[in-house]
């Protein structure tokens, strides 16, 4: 059962595609190499919309649908999803492109009209958080064959 939510993933990952977006495929591993986080992102204009999943060492996962603006090189926006815990929850999301990946942001959480969002000044994206690296498609065909999906009904397609 720990394939399950990869393999959700990947189905997710390679549904739908906009010709006019370019998507880029980012894998994370806590410090304490107990979580991994992946994430798909697509930019387009001033704005970015993707997947995430961030599965965790008791094998429970949050799994849900980013998006967002992007003001120079920071990601701002919203990450709503399914927990662990099978609720549903919308937090802020923001990453900040470096040129080693991308950082995960936190920040004091405010709520204005019961939509949650970072506090003005008070997003900081610190070392302990998640550190994405871009992983290319041959990778990810490359971990459906390590976790035995070859033959299955998912499908990578660039």
């Amino acid at each position: 059962m720990k394939k399950v939510p990869f393999i959700l993933f990947l189905f997710i990952l390679c549904s739908c595609n906009n010709q006019n977006e370019e998507e880029k495929y980012y894998r994370a591993v806590s410090l304490d190499k107990k979580d991994t986080a992946y994430l798909k992102l697509s930019e387009f204009d001033n704005q970015f919309i993707g997947k995430y999943l961030i599965q965790y060492t008791d094998k429970t996962f949050d799994l849900g649908d980013v998006s967002g603006e992007i003001i120079g090189d920071t990601l701002k926006g919203r990450f709503k999803y399914i927990s662990r815990r099978n609720s549903k929850f919308t937090k802020p999301f923001a990453i900040l492109k470096t040129n080693k990946g991308l950082k995960l942001g936190n920040g004091m959480v405010s709520y204005y009209a019961q939509i949650p969002f970072f506090a003005n000044g008070s997003i900081q994206f610190p070392d302990s958080l998640f550190h994405f690296n871009e992983i290319k498609m041959d990778e990810v065909q490359h971990l459906k064959k390590e976790l035995n999906l070859v033959g299955t009904p998912i499908e990578i397609t660039p």
